[in-house]
C-alpha cells in the first residue's frame, strides 16, 4: 500500500514538473511569436515611434535582445532633427507563472546623447525592471535615472537620481509614483558676494492612481499624492527685478528667502453625481517661512512661520473630464463657455479643517459656504456661508496691528467677537446681505472696509 501511495505521489510530482516545464518552454515561444505583434500595436498608438526587436540570446527559461527605437519629429522643428534615435537592451527569465525583465539603455546608440550635447546636457542613462505573475495576476515596473546636470540660462541644477514605480493588478487597482531624489540649483552671477539665487529640493513624491475608462480606452487620473521633505529657495532681489549685479542701488545686499519643510498634499475627485459632476476633496500638510526681504542692508531678518499648517475639506462641484479638456481649448471661440460648463452653478465649499500656528499661537478655522451662480451674466445669484474662526490674543493682535486695536476691542466689547483666555473667537455666518457675527447683525457703512 505504502509502495503503491509513493508510486502514485511519485507520478504525480513529475506531471507536475512536466507541466511546469512546460509552460516555461511554452512562455519563452509565446514571446518569441508575439514580440513583433505587441511592437507594431504599440507603433499603431504612437504613429511617429518605430520600435524594431533585434533577438540575441535565446535560453531554456531566458531571452535576450535589443529594441531599436526612433521617435519621428515634426517638420521644421527647434532641434533641426528629423527623428531622436535611441536602443534598449531587454533581458528576460521565465518562471513558474511569472516572467521578469530588465531593461538598460544601450550607451553610444542613436542620436539621443548627441542631441542632449547639443543642448549642453550631460547623457542621461536608465535602467529598469519589470515582473508579472499570472496567481495573482500583478505586473510591477521600476525605472532609475541616473543624475545629470541641467543648465539654465543664468546657472544650473544637479539633477540626483530619479525613480519611477508602477503596478497594475486589476483596472481599478493601478498606481505609479516618482521619486525625485535632490534638485540643486545655483545662479552664475553674484550679487553682492552672494549667487543670484540658490534653490535645494529634497524627497519630492508623486503619487496617482489611475483608473482603466473602458468605454474611451484611455487611462484616467482621479487622484493625485504630493510629499516633500524639504524645499529653500533663496534669491537676489535685484536678480528677480532684472537688474544687474553691478547696478547702482542704494541695497545691493537685498535678499528673499522661503522654506517648506515635511509638506504633504492630497487631492481626489470624489464619485460623480446624476449631473457626471464631481466634489474634488483635499488635505494638505506642512511648515512654511519666509522673508520678504531675508537680507537688507547685509543683515539677516527673521523669517515669519506658519508651522503645521493643516488644510482639509472639499470643493465643487464639476466635470473632472469636461475640465481638463476644455483647459485645452480655452483658445477656441467657445472656449470659455465649455470651460463655465463643467462647474455646477451651485459650488459648494465644505472647509474641514484650517489651522496652523505661529510662535506658539494657534488659528483655526472650519465651516461651510454655498453659492449660486448665474454664468450667463456672470455674477452671484445667492451666497450663504457658515464659519467658526479662533486665533491666539497675540496672534491676532499682532495682525491687525496698532492701528485696529481700538476696533478689535469695540467688537469685543459689543459680542462680536469673544475673548476667551488666550484666544479671540467668533462665528460668522452670511446670507445674501445678511452678514452676522456671533448672531449679531454687522452693519457696514457705504464705502467701509
Amino acid at each position: 500500500m505504502k509502495r503503491r501511495l509513493l508510486l502514485i505521489v511519485s507520478c504525480l510530482a513529475a506531471l507536475l514538473a512536466l507541466l511546469a516545464v512546460a509552460q516555461i518552454v511554452l512562455a519563452g515561444m509565446v514571446f518569441d511569436r508575439k514580440i513583433d505583434s505587441v511592437l507594431s500595436r504599440v507603433q499603431q498608438r504612437v504613429p511617429a515611434l518605430s520600435l524594431h526587436y533585434q533577438p540575441q540570446n535565446s535560453g531554456f527559461s531566458s531571452r535576450s535582445g535589443r529594441i531599436d527605437w526612433e521617435l519621428k519629429l515634426p517638420a521644421g522643428n527647434a532641434l533641426g532633427l528629423p527623428a531622436i534615435s535611441g536602443s534598449t537592451m531587454l533581458e528576460l527569465s521565465f518562471g513558474l507563472l511569472k516572467v521578469n525583465a530588465a531593461f538598460s539603455k544601450v550607451e553610444h546608440s542613436g542620436n539621443l546623447d548627441e542631441l542632449l550635447a547639443k543642448l549642453n546636457l550631460q547623457p542621461i542613462g536608465y535602467r529598469g525592471a519589470l515582473s508579472g505573475t499570472l496567481l495573482p495576476p500583478k505586473v510591477e515596473a521600476a525605472v532609475r535615472s541616473t543624475p545629470f546636470t541641467l543648465p539654465l540660462t543664468y546657472g544650473s541644477c544637479a539633477v540626483g537620481e530619479n525613480s519611477l514605480y508602477a503596478s497594475a493588478s486589476g483596472v481599478d487597482a493601478i498606481s505609479a509614483e516618482l521619486n525625485v531624489g535632490s534638485l540643486h540649483c545655483r545662479g552664475s552671477e553674484r550679487y553682492a558676494a552672494q549667487e543670484s539665487f540658490a534653490a535645494d529640493l529634497n524627497g519630492l513624491t508623486l503619487r496617482v492612481d489611475p483608473r482603466w475608462d473602458s468605454a474611451a480606452q484611455r487611462l484616467y487620473v482621479d487622484s493625485l499624492q504630493v510629499a516633500l521633505s524639504q524645499l529653500t529657495a533663496e534669491v537676489s532681489t535685484l536678480f528677480m527685478i532684472g537688474f544687474t549685479p553691478d547696478a547702482r542701488v542704494k541695497d545691493p545686499t537685498l535678499r528673499d528667502r522661503i522654506e517648506f519643510t515635511d509638506l504633504s498634499a492630497s487631492l481626489a475627485f470624489s464619485p460623480k453625481d446624476a449631473t457626471g459632476r464631481s466634489y474634488l476633496r483635499f488635505d494638505s500638510s506642512g511648515n512654511y517661512a519666509w522673508a520678504f526681504p531675508f537680507v537688507a542692508k547685509g543683515k539677516m531678518q527673521p523669517l515669519y512661520r506658519l508651522d503645521k499648517l493643516k488644510l482639509e475639506g472639499r470643493a465643487g462641484r464639476v466635470a473632472a473630464k469636461d475640465l481638463f479638456k476644455a483647459l485645452t481649448q480655452l483658445d477656441a471661440a467657445e472656449g470659455v463657455e465649455q470651460l463655465l460648463n463643467c462647474f455646477s452653478a451651485r459650488q459648494e465649499v465644505d472647509l474641514t479643517e484650517f489651522s496652523f500656528e505661529h510662535q506658539g499661537q494657534r488659528a483655526a478655522a472650519s465651516g461651510k459656504a454655498a453659492v449660486e451662480l448665474d454664468f450667463a451674466a456672470l455674477k452671484i445669484k445667492a451666497l450663504q456661508a457658515d464659519f467658526k474662526l479662533a486665533g491666539g490674543s497675540a496672534f491676532v493682535q499682532s495682525l491687525i496691528g496698532t492701528e485696529y486695536a481700538d476696533a478689535l476691542a469695540d467688537l469685543v466689547r459689543a459680542g462680536y467677537v469673544t475673548q476667551d483666555g488666550g484666544s479671540y473667537r467668533t462665528h460668522l455666518t452670511i446670507h445674501n446681505q445678511d452678514i452676522r457675527l456671533n448672531q449679531r447683525l454687522l452693519q457696514l457703512k457705504a464705502g467701509e472696509d
